[in-house]
């Protein structure tokens, strides 16, 4: 909606409050209350913005758009299509790029093949869609729902799914390399590669204590995570995003952690023993205490690290 419209729909929503207000103001004087025609006066004033917010939200109900129509609205170069009603819609192979569609209603639409690249349906009802063969790249999809929703081999990486619905929905063979998953809804219905549902679990219920020993972690989306005294020796963490997550006290022994973000991590006290570095950002990380015996480190990272006080280095001493 441009800044028009909202202009527009300010200005007619605010007459009314305005004349609300001004009859409150006589209700609670009491003087006027008082008075016989007064009262009358008032309740037509309290009545008329009633009367005139009746037919405008009307006007507000969200209506159906035929897939037809809205073929023809994108042609003159309409994008702004937040809170459509597109149920059950054939948007298959349309070009939907850059368009606004928070809150739409595109339950059981048929988006296989469309364009939805730098789409905005954070909050959108896509429960049942058929998204197959779709261009999500760089759309937005916080909050939206997803349920039952076909994304089966969807490209997912780097999405923002955070608070999504994917309770039911088939994400078999979906990249969800560095998607965000804090508080994404998913069950037992939901189809998901192992790999990714241990990432979702360790972001929503936690990762402290928890036995990792070998786990396929790589290009997670890890970032705040709590994996502090967790086993995670020989864990594959390579371009993993590890930033200001709590790894102290953590077995990351002989773990592969190239490339990996580590940036403002707490790995105090973890044990980093033949563990693989090259290439990881360890600005601002905590290693205070840490077992850096063997590992691959290029020593210039170790200078933009937040503390190596009683850390083992990798040539076996110990830094003061």
């Amino acid at each position: 909606m441009d800044e028009g419209w909202l202009a527009l729909i300010g200005i007619m929503y605010a007459l009314p409050t305005l004349i609300i207000g001004v009859g409150l103001v006589l209700f609670l004087s009491g003087k006027a209350w008082q008075d016989r025609a007064a009262r009358r006066e008032l309740v037509f004033i309290l009545a008329a913005p009633l009367v005139y917010l009746l037919p405008l939200s009307i006007l507000y109900i969200p209506q159906p758009i035929s897939a037809a129509h809205l073929k023809i609205l994108l042609q003159v170069g309409r994008r702004d299509f937040d809170g459509a009603h597109l149920k059950g819609a054939d948007l298959s192979r349309l070009d939907l790029s850059e368009t606004y569609l928070r809150r739409a209603n595109l339950r059981g639409a048929n988006l296989t093949g469309a364009d939805l690249s730098g789409a905005r349906l954070y909050g959108a009802y896509l429960g049942q869609a058929d998204l197959r063969q779709a261009n999500l790249v760089e759309t937005w999809l916080s909050g939206a729902d997803l349920s039952e929703a076909d994304l089966s081999g969807a490209d997912l990486s780097r999405k923002d799914l955070s608070e999504a619905d994917l309770s039911g929905a088939d994400l078999s063979g979906a990249d969800l390399s560095g998607a965000c998953l804090r508080k994404t809804k998913l069950d037992d219905a939901t189809r998901l590669d192992p790999r990714w549902r241990l990432v979702w679990s360790i972001v929503n219920e936690g990762g402290a204590n928890r036995d990792l020993h070998g786990a396929d972690l790589r290009e997670a989306c890890l970032g705040g995570a709590h994996l502090s005294r967790a086993d995670l020796s020989g864990a594959d963490l390579s371009g993993t995003d590890l930033g200001s997550a709590d790894l102290s006290g953590a077995d990351l022994s002989g773990a592969n952690l190239s490339r990996a973000d580590l940036g403002y991590a707490d790995l105090s006290g973890a044990n980093l023993m033949g563990a693989d570095l090259s290439g990881a950002n360890l600005s601002r990380v905590n290693l205070s205490g840490a077992n850096l015996s063997e590992a691959k480190v290029y020593a210039p990272d170790l200078d933009e690290t937040k503390s190596l006080k009683g850390a083992t280095m990798p040539d076996g001493t110990v830094h003061k």
